[in-house]
């Protein structure tokens, strides 16, 4: 659904029955009613393309900002390999704090 479509329905929902009872009633004629319902479908519209563009773009920053966390684990990991505070064994072990020897797991929570 395009937002011109979504202005549209959401401008019948907000002013469609107004707008009908003002031209039954005498007090507006179907010209301007119509003309104001273009205008407030434009409006929409443009309110419904806006958070749409504002949604997508949060979501786009969360994507990065995850990516970003990834990498810098990723990083840390690598660099932690490299120095030889971490050893693969430790980090495959469940359970294993780092840098505890080989054979020693670490005490659960509560219990030291």
């Amino acid at each position: 659904m395009n937002a011109l479509t979504a202005g549209a329905l959401l401008a019948l929902l907000v002013v469609g029955y107004p707008l009908y009872q003002l031209v039954t009633t005498g007090g507006l004629d179907a010209t301007s009613a119509l003309l104001r319902g273009g205008v407030v479908t434009g409006a929409c519209a443009v309110g419904i393309t806006l958070i749409v563009r504002m949604a997508l773009t949060w979501e786009n920053e969360a994507e990065r900002s995850k990516a970003r966390r990834m990498n810098s684990l990723f990083s840390s990991m690598e660099n932690a390999m490299q120095d030889g505070t971490l050893k693969e064994e430790d980090a495959a072990r469940p359970g294993a704090a780092p840098g505890a020897a080989a054979g020693e797991r670490s005490a659960p929570p509560g219990e030291g």
